[in-house]
């Protein structure tokens, strides 16, 4: 398992300057809507379902190249590139 440390993408991340997804308010998919496994992009601060929901912060991924991403209620931190 890869941690954090060892992932070259966190450390060349550039934090989106909108923080609204700390905000737990802001804790559900933009396309579906749900509470369960949400990701938020570091990138753009995008919030989407997990890939065990509808994948849609995979689908974030694929369309936008952001790589990390952050599990907003575990905090658990992910690298799409690294994974």
């Amino acid at each position: 398992m890869l941690t954090m440390d060892k992932c070259k993408h966190v450390g060349q991340l550039q934090l989106a300057q909108d923080h609204s997804s700390l905000n737990p308010q802001k804790w559900h998919c933009v396309d579906c809507n749900t509470t369960e496994s949400i990701w938020a992009c570091l990138s753009c601060s995008h919030v989407a379902c997990g890939r065990y929901i509808e994948e849609h912060a995979l689908k974030h991924f694929q369309e936008s190249s952001h790589p990390v991403a952050l599990e907003v209620n575990d905090m658990y931190v992910f690298c799409y590139l690294c994974d």
